[in-house]
Parts: C-alpha cells; structure tokens; sequence
C-alpha cells in the first residue's frame, strides 16, 4: 500500500475524534463557535500534512522485507523447535519453524532458511560461525 495513504489512513480516526469533540463543544455546550472549530480543524489536518514528510520513511517498510535480511543469519533458539518455538536473533525474540523431523532442542545455533512475514524458518547449524 502507498505509505500517503498508509499515513492518511492512520490519521483518520484522530480527525474523527476531534471533529467529534469540536461539534460537541459547540453544539451541545456552545463553548466555540463553528468558525474557531473549522480552524481547529483545519489547522489539525494542517499539521498532520506538515508531518507527513518526516515520517514518511517509517510508512515505506514492510516487515515482510525487512525479514528477508534475516536469511542466513545465524540465531539461538530460546524454547525447543518442535515443529515451532522461539529463537533469539540480534537480541529479540523470534517466532521459528522447522521443516526438519527432528525437534531443534534449546539453546542450540540455528540458521534462518527463509521468512513468512514474521515467522523465521530455521535449521541446525553445525557451527554459529558459518
């Protein structure tokens, strides 16, 4: 999805809310009139726009490609592998899978063979250097 309209999208419900409370605050309470709460509003909507750019880069990555850097990558598992279980990878805990027939007990080196969006496919690794 294009990351404008990913940004966009997570903008609306914030809009929503706040042009909820502005129709609040002067239809039931008359606290503002219609014109301050249209520049309330704009001047929100204004603000989200301004922001766009310097977010921008955070709405273009996708967990699915960033895993793929992961291939080859070698990681310990912290819970047995049997066919599914945990690894620990650079610090952070990883859902993992293997195709093996033989459970991957803990605290063994395993090697990532690919990634299905955020769940790793490992094996053994005869040696954490390779």
């Amino acid at each position: 999805m294009n990351p404008f309209i990913r940004y966009t999208l997570l903008q609306v419900p914030g809009w929503l809310l706040l042009g909820l409370l502005l129709w609040w605050a002067h239809a039931k309470e008359d606290w503002i009139s219609i014109t301050t709460a249209a520049w309330i509003m704009a001047a929100w909507i204004g603000k989200d726009a301004a922001l766009y750019p310097l977010c921008r880069k955070a709405f273009e990555k996708s967990p699915a490609k960033e895993t793929e850097k992961l291939i080859g990558r070698t990681a310990m598992t912290v819970r047995p592998i049997d066919p599914r279980g945990l690894v620990r990878l650079d610090g952070e805990l990883w859902s993992a899978r293997t195709d093996s027939e033989e459970p991957i007990s803990a605290n063994t080196h395993v090697r990532v063979t690919a990634a299905d969006g955020l769940i790793l496919s490992v094996e053994a690794a005869p040696n954490p250097r390779e």
